[in-house]
């Protein structure tokens, strides 16, 4: 009879260790996938962080171009009619 269970108690501590040995090994496994998952996640995030660094670049820039009310182009036009006004002006005041 104690041969008996000394066998059970055997064959239990053999599957308990079976089970323990199969156990740590998944551990490994999901560990080991999951630095593999956090580094990918975090290749990703490494990109969607230029990527929206890179339109707030183009907000900024956009927003810019909205708060100026004048383009240069539009300045340098207003300039050169400005100048063009005076000199008709005073042409025709000169030959009066």
């Amino acid at each position: 009879m104690e041969e008996t269970e000394s066998l059970l108690e055997k064959g239990t501590l053999g599957r308990i260790e079976q089970r323990l040995g199969n156990l740590e090994t998944r551990v490994e496994e999901i560990l080991s996938k999951g630095d593999e998952f956090n580094e990918a996640t975090q290749e990703k995030l490494e990109m969607i962080q230029g990527q929206l660094e890179k339109q707030a670049s183009a907000m900024r820039k956009l927003r810019r171009n909205l708060s100026a009310k004048y383009s240069p182009l539009t300045i340098l036009c207003g300039l050169i009619a400005v100048v063009l006004v005076w000199v008709f002006v005073m042409y025709n005041v000169v030959h009066k």
